[in-house]
C-alpha cells in the first residue's frame, strides 16, 4: 500500500512558488490593457501591440505600467483606424512601426520625439496627419523610406516619401498658407552627379534641391513642370546648362533669370567666352527681346547678373571683366557691368558712388523717369571665385526706387543728385550715342544743364574760394550756347568769401535762402528784368550786410527795392539805377 505521508521539503518548495505566482500575477496582467472603444492593448518583451477595430483613443495609454525606454517596437493590428494624438511621443528607442491598411489618420505628434524612428511604411489609405507627428530624424533624411501609392495623402506637412519601388524622393509641396503648390522631387538621388534628369509628372523641385552638388554641368526638365522660383536652383555653378523643351516653362524661366538653356532647337550657353565686348552683345541678344518694355529689358539684365555672379568676400576683385567673364566682384564691378549691359541695350544709366557707405550702384531711366537701381545688394552669394552662383535667394528689393525709398538703407555725398528729379552729373545717352554731361562748371559756378530747354540753372559756387560771382546771361559748353535762368536754393547760402554780385539778364527764379549769410557781400548787380514776389524765395538775402548796394534796372528800381527787403534785405542798404546794358 502506497504512503500517505507527505514530504516537508516539496511541501514547503510548492507553498513558495505558489506565494511567488500570486505576487507576480498582478504585475503581468498591469501589461495590457485598454486604449479605445473596442481597442486592447499588451506589451511583450520590447514590442508594444494594439488589437481590435476603430480609433485608437489620444495620449500615451501605455505610461502608467510601462516605461518609454523599453518600447522597441509598436505593431499595429488590422482593424485599427486611427493612431491617437500623442499615443507613441517620446519612445526614444522605438525602431520599428508595422500599419495596417485600415489606418487611415495619424493623430498629432504620434511619433514626436522618437529619435531611433528612420523609417517609416504608411499605408496606401491615409488621408490625415497631424502636426508634428513624425520625429526630426524622419524628415531629415534625403531618401526616408516613407511610402504611399496614393497621391494628396501626406497633407500640407511637406513631408518627404517613396513611391513603391522607386527610388526618388517627392513631397507634396505647400506654401506656408497651406495652398497645393504641386507634387515636388524631394532630393537627387546623388550629390555626386555631372547630369541629372529629372522625371516625369513632378510639377516642381523642393528649394536647395541642387545645393552641393559640385560635379553638376546638365540638369534635363520635363516640360510638366511649370513651376519655378530662383530657390529652386540654390547652389547652381555658372558651367550649369537646363535641357527642356522649345516654349516649355522652363525655357521662359531661364530667359526671365538668366540660365543657360538648350532647347534642342538653340542653344544658349556663354559661359566660356572670353572676349568681354562679345559677351556683353551676347547676353543682350539671347536675354532681350524684340516687343520688351525698357521696364522689362532693364530687370532681365539685372537678374542675369544676380544669377551668374556672385559677390567677392576678399574685396579684391573691382574690374567688372572678371565679374562678367568669372562671375565675382564687389559692388563696382556689380554697377560698372550693369552699366554696360544697359548701354548695349539702350538704355541711359549712370553708375552712382558713395563714399559715406564706401559703396556703388546705379541710377537707370525708365520711360523718362530715373530710379536707383542695386544689383549688388540684390545678389546674396558671397564666397570665392570657385562657388556657386545661384544662392537662391536672388531679389528685386532694389530694382526701380526713388530716393526716399533707397535712403533708407542708402546715402551719397552729392547733395544735387536724385532720381526723383532726374539730376546727374552725367550718364550715358543712347539717343546720342555718347556720354552726356548734367552738371557741369563754367566761370565761377557750377551749373545743371536742362538738355531739352537748353537752359541752365546755378547749383553751387564752382571752387569755393571765388569772391566775386558772377551769374551770366549764358554760356557756351559743347559747341552750344546754354541760357542762365535760376539759381538753385541755398546755392551760396553762408558763403563768407563773395564780396561782389552779378545776377545776369535772363534769370528768372532764385530760390530760397540763395545769398543768405554772405556777410561780406558789398556790390549786388541786377540786370534781370524777370524777377518778382512768385519767383524769389524767401530770405535770398537774409543777414545781408546795411554796407551793401544794389545796382538795379531805372525801371524796376523801386519794385526791386520793395521785393528785396521782403527778402532779408536791411532798410538802411541803398539801390541806385545801373544802365540798360545788360550782362
Amino acid at each position: 500500500m502506497r504512503s500517505t505521508k507527505r514530504n516537508p521539503v516539496l511541501l514547503t518548495l510548492a507553498l513558495t512558488l505558489a506565494w511567488m505566482l500570486l505576487l507576480v500575477s498582478p504585475a503581468l496582467a498591469e501589461t495590457g490593457g485598454s486604449c479605445g472603444e473596442g481597442l486592447t492593448w499588451s506589451f511583450q518583451e520590447g514590442t508594444l501591440t494594439v488589437r481590435g477595430a476603430g480609433p485608437m483613443a489620444d495620449g500615451a495609454f501605455w505610461k502608467s505600467r510601462v516605461q518609454a525606454g523599453e518600447i522597441e517596437r509598436v505593431v499595429i493590428g488590422d482593424g485599427v483606424t486611427r493612431i491617437g494624438e500623442g499615443a507613441f511621443s517620446g519612445c526614444g528607442k522605438l525602431r520599428a512601426v508595422s500599419l495596417p491598411d485600415s489606418v487611415t489618420v495619424l493623430g498629432e505628434e504620434a511619433f514626436a520625439g522618437c529619435e531611433s524612428l528612420k523609417k517609416l511604411r504608411l499605408p496606401g489609405g491615409i488621408t490625415e496627419i497631424g502636426y508634428q507627428t513624425f520625429p526630426e530624424e524622419l524628415h531629415r533624411l534625403e531618401l526616408p523610406e516613407v511610402k504611399t501609392a496614393t497621391g494628396m495623402t501626406l497633407g500640407a506637412l511637406d513631408i518627404p516619401f517613396c513611391l513603391p519601388g522607386g527610388k526618388e524622393a517627392y513631397i507634396h509641396n505647400h506654401t506656408e498658407t497651406g495652398q497645393y503648390i504641386g507634387l515636388a522631387l524631394y532630393a537627387p538621388p546623388s550629390r555626386t552627379a555631372e547630369s541629372l534628369t529629372l522625371p516625369a509628372g513632378v510639377d516642381c523641385i523642393r528649394e536647395g534641391f541642387f545645393e552641393g552638388m559640385k560635379n553638376l554641368k546638365s540638369i534635363r526638365i520635363p516640360d510638366t513642370m511649370t513651376k519655378f522660383s530662383i530657390g529652386d536652383f540654390a547652389g547652381l555653378y555658372r558651367e550649369c546648362v537646363i535641357h527642356c523643351g522649345k516654349g516649355s516653362a522652363a525655357e521662359r524661366f531661364c530667359l526671365e533669370v538668366g540660365l543657360q538653356f538648350d532647347n534642342g532647337e538653340r542653344r544658349v550657353v556663354g559661359y566660356k567666352m572670353r572676349n568681354e565686348k562679345e559677351k556683353i552683345r551676347w547676353i543682350v541678344r539671347n536675354y532681350t527681346r524684340k516687343g520688351m518694355s525698357e521696364k522689362e529689358k532693364a530687370r532681365v539684365l539685372h537678374n542675369w547678373i544676380t544669377t551668374n555672379c556672385h559677390y567677392d568676400r576678399s574685396k579684391k576683385q573691382h574690374s567688372e571683366k572678371t565679374l562678367l567673364l568669372d562671375g565675382y566682384g564687389v559692388c563696382e564691378a556689380y554697377s560698372d557691368l550693369y552699366h554696360n549691359l544697359l548701354t548695349e541695350a539702350g538704355i541711359a544709366s549712370a553708375v552712382l558712388t558713395s563714399d559715406k557707405i564706401n559703396h556703388a550702384w546705379n541710377l537707370v531711366r525708365i520711360d523718362n523717369r530715373w530710379y536707383h537701381v542695386d544689383v549688388t545688394w540684390d545678389d546674396s552669394t558671397m564666397g570665392p571665385k570657385n562657388y556657386p552662383c545661384v544662392s537662391g535667394h536672388e531679389n528685386d528689393q532694389y530694382f526701380l526706387l526713388g530716393d526716399q525709398q533707397i535712403r533708407k538703407d542708402h546715402d551719397w555725398e552729392e547733395k544735387f543728385i536724385s532720381a526723383d528729379r532726374g539730376w546727374l552729373r552725367y550718364y550715358y545717352e543712347p539717343k546720342a550715342r555718347k556720354i552726356v554731361y548734367r552738371m557741369i562748371w563754367s566761370g565761377t559756378n557750377y551749373y545743371l544743364l536742362d538738355l531739352e530747354q537748353r537752359t541752365a540753372m546755378v547749383l553751387e559756387p564752382a571752387f569755393g574760394h571765388e569772391t566775386k560771382i558772377v551769374i551770366p546771361a549764358s554760356f557756351k559748353y559743347d559747341h552750344k550756347i546754354w541760357k542762365v535762368t535760376s539759381v538753385w536754393e541755398d546755392a551760396f547760402r553762408n558763403n563768407k568769401k563773395i564780396t561782389s554780385l552779378v545776377i545776369g539778364k535772363n534769370v528768372r527764379r532764385i530760390g530760397k535762402n540763395a545769398f543768405r549769410g554772405c556777410g561780406k557781400l558789398r556790390e549786388i548787380t541786377v540786370h534781370s528784368k524777370k524777377l518778382n514776389a512768385d519767383n524769389v524765395g524767401a530770405s535770398i538775402f537774409g543777414s545781408l550786410s546795411e554796407k551793401a548796394v544794389f545796382h538795379c534796372p531805372e525801371t524796376l528800381l523801386k519794385d526791386y527795392q520793395k521785393l528785396f527787403r521782403k527778402r532779408g534785405v536791411p532798410k538802411k542798404v541803398k539801390f541806385r539805377i545801373i544802365d540798360s546794358v545788360s550782362r
